[in-house]
């Protein structure tokens, strides 16, 4: 009876300390899609310099960032002349993120001041190495479901 009442009380306590840790996670992850929301708001009104320290002071805070909010990140920063900064929010997502849309580097307009920087050849280069292992991975997840299907 006692080992039963004892493990009945582990049990709780762990319930409780989950319950809590994912109630923590939660408001974080809101917290996080707040502030990104507020970034955003100075980046669409051209805000750049404001939007880049804000989303800088954002991804300090855990050390965390999505690609896409890194990715707009540079935008403001290239758009503020200031290239390390930009550059470095771009390898982040190429180097940890596995960002591999060389396209959209390519043929958007907001990175042209950082064209000219010797960096800008090396970051490519990365990224058309992203896109080919990501290729490779979706096809390789494409010929698990043809496998799949046909076993059918």
């Amino acid at each position: 009876m006692k080992l039963r009442f004892y493990l009945l009380r582990i049990w709780l306590f762990l319930f409780i300390v989950l319950a809590s840790s994912s109630l923590r996670a939660q408001k974080d992850e809101d917290a996080y899609l707040k502030s990104i929301a507020k970034a955003d708001s100075l980046f669409l009104l051209k805000e750049y310099s404001n939007a880049a320290s804000l989303y800088n002071a954002i991804f300090n805070v855990k050390n965390r960032g999505r690609v896409l909010d890194r990715y707009n990140a540079a935008i403001c920063w290239s758009l503020s002349a200031k290239p390390d900064s930009a550059f470095y929010q771009l390898n982040r997502i190429a180097t940890l993120g596995n960002f591999g849309d060389e396209e959209l580097l390519l043929s958007t307009n907001y990175f042209e001041s950082l064209k000219s920087d010797k960096r800008w050849n090396i970051l490519l280069k990365r990224v058309k190495e992203n896109k080919i292992a990501n290729d490779r991975k979706l096809s390789e997840i494409r010929n698990i479901g043809d496998i799949k299907q046909n076993q059918r």
